[in-house]
């Protein structure tokens, strides 16, 4: 009796010690995205194989999306300027790999399975020009053009930066 107690005791620490090879446990199979505009304060749709899946209703907002291998689709709008729209593309996480080795082909099943493959980036910034008011000059829409789009490559390089 004792015996088969440690047997089965063995046989599930054994299992046990191959799953953390899986991504699903080492990660979840949804992540969140920040999802930011210049000028602030739009309204965005996200979209993710086609469907709508969220909206942010004032930016800088989040959404929990679940990770897949299909492009993330982000539009947005807000009085007095064009709409803009942003991609996220899936990128798959090289620590996977481990499973191949540790976790075997279940594991890799498992993870391409819930999509825990794949990740996309954290935040995006989704940049919109301004409409001319009514009654502007087109000198006054070229300077204030002009001023938006210096701002819009500052901050770009900014975030190229971090």
């Amino acid at each position: 009796m004792f015996h088969g107690i440690i047997k089965r005791s063995l046989l599930i620490i054994a299992c046990a010690a191959g799953l953390p090879g899986c991504a699903t446990l080492m990660t979840d199979d949804h992540q969140s995205i920040v999802v930011t505009s210049d000028p602030p304060g739009a309204t965005c749709q996200v979209r993710q194989g086609g469907a709508y899946i969220a909206t942010v209703n004032e930016t800088p907002g989040t959404v929990l999306i679940g990770k897949s291998r299909h492009d993330i689709g982000i539009d947005c709008v807000r009085a007095g300027y064009y709409p803009g729209a942003a991609v996220l593309q899936p990128t798959f996480q090289d620590w996977t790999l481990g499973n191949a080795i540790y976790g075997g082909n279940l594991g890799l099943l498992v993870d391409t399975a819930s999509g825990a493959v794949n990740e996309y980036p954290h935040w995006v910034a989704v940049m919109m020009k301004r409409q001319p008011a009514p009654g502007e000059s087109a000198a006054q829409t070229r300077r204030l053009s002009e001023i938006d789009e210096a701002r819009q490559h500052a901050l770009r390089d900014r975030l190229v930066r971090q």
